[in-house]
């Protein structure tokens, strides 16, 4: 589902991605090599922010660690209402500047 780039699934994606469930999370993120933006849908920022802090972590964090959308990610983690996630973000995105 999430291999295709195709928002088609979101509804099945997005409960796993936002739930309790850390574990569920990573197998989302995991299931593929490349985890795309646009499996989410056009408006995933707004989506994204709706979520609980643990959620918004565990995205940042797996976006940044599948090496994502990094300067999109930076922009939008750094502007999270959360100390936590703006710092992972910061970590994560002086991490991917200064590694290459």
């Amino acid at each position: 589902m999430i291999a295709t780039r195709s928002d088609v699934f979101k509804d099945e994606i997005l409960p796993l991605l936002k739930g309790a469930g850390e574990h569920s999370r990573f197998e989302v993120y995991r299931s593929t090599s490349t985890f795309h933006l646009s499996s989410l849908g056009p408006d995933w920022k707004n989506e994204v922010s709706a979520w609980d802090e643990r959620a918004r972590l565990t995205f940042v964090s797996e976006m940044f660690h599948i090496a994502g959308p990094v300067r999109e990610m930076a922009t939008f983690a750094l502007g999270d209402p959360s100390v936590e996630v703006r710092a992972r973000a910061f970590a994560r995105t002086f991490i991917e500047l200064f590694a290459r």
